[in-house]
């Protein structure tokens, strides 16, 4: 993620790269829990060692996507990550986008 310079009022407040991502660490911690957390630093390590995805990691970062998408109205989406999402469907016979739909029983 590239770093952030905001502005507040007469208070000129830079936010680097580092505090940025430590402030979305916080932000996913909070919101996905000890465990899945780790979930997903585990499939980020995978991301940047190019190791195959599983449905596992794609279904962590689809939760990942859909957090940022509602709650940031961002996305987490591009460069390796996008490659290793497409990668790890086209491999599993995926949609990333199917991976959000309850399937009832």
């Amino acid at each position: 993620m590239s770093a952030m310079t905001s502005t507040h009022s007469s208070n000129d407040l830079d936010v680097t790269e580092s505090e940025l991502n430590l402030q979305i660490g916080y932000f996913l911690l909070d919101r996905l829990g000890e465990s899945r957390f780790q979930d997903f630093a585990l499939t980020i390590g995978r991301v940047l060692k190019k190791q195959p995805l599983s449905r596992k990691d794609l279904e962590v970062i689809y939760e990942v996507e859909s957090l940022f998408l509602e709650e940031l109205d961002s996305s987490t989406r591009s460069g390796a990550l996008q490659s290793a999402i497409d990668e790890a469907c086209e491999r599993l016979c995926l949609d990333f986008e199917s991976l959000g739909q309850k399937t009832f029983h």
